[in-house]
């Protein structure tokens, strides 16, 4: 999963200067792309029964980085008759905040639509910091 240059810019600020970061999140959560989201909230889902979901994680220290997964299942809201898009790709974001401190795309693009629900099992989303 690739970090946005909001997480990168908070990295080289800390540990390559002495200027301000943003305070660390507490809360984090997942949305749905139809697309790569360059930045912020850009091409996030917009559908009616459609909400971001909380999701928490564990970090593990593998040989060569650092390494955090998702702990539990995230599940969206199952679409409705009103409901239609082609999703991509999913990002991790600071809840308070509002910002995208990750990114990635789905193996295969999923149609969101009456019936459907996305759900992302636990430990399959990773990552990984050197």
């Amino acid at each position: 999963m690739a970090a946005p240059k909001y997480a990168s810019e908070q990295y080289v600020k800390y540990f390559f200067s002495a200027e301000a970061v943003t305070a660390r999140p507490t809360q984090w959560e997942v949305a749905l792309h139809t697309g790569l989201p360059a930045a912020g909230n850009e091409k996030e889902l917009s559908s009616f029964s459609y909400a971001r979901q909380p999701v928490s994680f564990s970090i593990e220290e593998k040989t060569a980085h650092f390494e955090a997964t998702n702990t539990t299942s995230i599940t969206f809201p199952t679409g409705m008759a009103s409901d239609s898009g082609t999703i991509t790709h999913y990002t991790v974001r600071d809840k308070a905040a509002n910002k995208m401190l990750a990114v990635a795309a789905f193996p295969l693009p999923i149609t969101y639509e009456n019936g459907v629900q996305v759900i992302i099992p636990a430990e399959q989303i990773k990552i990984r910091g050197i």
